[in-house]
């Protein structure tokens, strides 16, 4: 990580931390003709389309400030999206009471999965509540999870 996005890291976390938000990616992508900074941020029960305008807001004002960027820059601020899969904690822990379908490997390491309901996230380790009980895989050996509509 260069100067630039250890300084757009620290002012990001801060920022959505503040806005009582969780940082669930942030991707920089330089180009010839400037940078493009994506921030998906979320929070329990989801991010609502006033809550990326303000913590935008908030983040072009602060990385103006900084004189962060020497060119011309775009930023993007959304929500990760129903698609987008999980794959850390955060996001797990984000998602309790969803339903989704959780692809991983089981102790013999083949593929298997899993549909049922997130009851917690914790300490590398994710629950899920099902028709046949309750399974808490560890986070390692999950590939992803995915929320069903």
């Amino acid at each position: 990580m260069n100067l630039v996005e250890e300084k757009l890291k620290e002012l990001v976390t801060e920022s959505v931390a503040d806005e009582g938000l969780t940082l669930v990616d942030m991707t920089l992508i330089q180009q010839s003709g400037g940078a493009i900074l994506r921030v998906y941020a979320d929070k329990p029960g989801g991010i609502t389309v006033g809550e990326c305008a303000r913590l935008s807001r908030k983040l072009e004002m602060l990385i103006e400030n900084e004189g962060v960027f020497e060119r011309r820059w775009i930023l993007e601020v959304s929500s990760p999206g129903l698609d987008r899969p999980l794959k850390t904690e955060t996001e797990f822990g984000l998602k309790i009471g969803e339903t989704i379908r959780l692809y991983y490997s089981d102790e013999a390491g083949n593929p298997a999965e899993l549909k049922g309901k997130i009851a917690g996230a914790a300490d590398n380790v994710v629950t899920i509540n099902t028709d046949e009980g309750q399974f808490e895989i560890d986070l390692a050996k999950i590939s992803k999870g995915q929320i069903i509509l």
